[in-house]
């Protein structure tokens, strides 16, 4: 599979073991992690940074909840 596709896949089943195990982002982490790409990247659109780090956020608790 080219990279993008086992990328996007990895990503995909990340996701669903996040919506099953009701796992979000740490509101604090969040905005902490925003306003400090905001910062660096103030032209950013502010919509997809919180999608970037709330992904971000999310897939590091999903990785430590497996890695048990």
């Amino acid at each position: 599979l080219p990279d993008a596709e086992k990328r996007a896949r990895g990503q995909l089943l990340l996701n669903a073991i996040a919506d099953t195990e009701k796992i979000s982002p740490d509101e604090e982490s969040l905005k902490k992690e925003v306003a400090r790409i905001k910062e660096a990247h103030p032209d950013a659109d502010p919509n997809r940074v919180i999608m970037h780090v709330a992904t971000q956020l999310v897939n590091e608790k999903v990785l430590a909840m497996l890695e048990g």
